[in-house]
């Protein structure tokens, strides 16, 4: 036995790993990076960049009431789907929105403001606020996105949409594709 522990013309492991081969050499080094990933995780600031999607919406009118000789206000329930992520954190996620809606009945001018709250399958969420504006099947708006939870804790940004009319299954129920672009920020500086 040598001085070291080791078998008489065996080195030891302090001093040349190349005694237990490849394998011994692979698990310390991922040791090592695995100790260092909350560090690296910790350093990396925040994350941004553009984010796109196409989304289908599902509206219902949950309460209408004139408003005007030709105009109406409506408390509509809106459900969207994120059909297509084209960049950014929003893929397969659902929202659930609210929004109260004006209508005028003679120019078919619209507009809206409201709230949505997004979600995906783990439960983390994306808040935002609306504002948009269109006449007949057609228009656009402005969304901003206000925070979030879970892995969109401190999310902010915003996006553009269009909107199109799809179709109406029956009194008071309208659905809409559209699509979102703009840009997003998780974390602070």
């Amino acid at each position: 036995m040598s001085m070291n522990g080791c078998p008489a013309g065996r080195p030891s492991v302090y001093h040349d790993s190349a005694a237990f081969g490849p394998r011994f050499r692979l698990s310390a080094l991922t040791a090592a990076l695995l100790a260092l990933a909350p560090l690296a995780a910790a350093q990396e600031g925040p994350r941004e960049g553009e984010i796109e999607f196409t989304f289908g919406a599902d509206v219902r009118e949950r309460m209408v009431i004139p408003a005007g000789a030709t105009a109406q206000a409506s408390l509509v329930e809106v459900s969207l789907v994120i059909t297509e992520t084209v960049s950014g954190p929003m893929e397969r996620m659902g929202a659930r929105c609210v929004a109260l809606g004006h209508f005028d009945t003679e120019s078919e001018a619209w507009d809206g403001l409201g709230n949505c709250t997004w979600q995906d399958a783990e439960g983390d969420r994306i808040f935002e606020t609306l504002e948009e504006s269109g006449t007949g099947g057609a228009g656009t708006g402005k969304a901003v996105i206000t925070g979030g939870t879970g892995k969109f804790a401190g999310i902010t940004g915003g996006y553009d949409y269009t909107l199109e009319f799809a179709a109406s299954p029956g009194e008071g129920h309208f659905q809409w594709v559209g699509h979102k672009k703009g840009t997003f920020r998780i974390g602070t500086d």
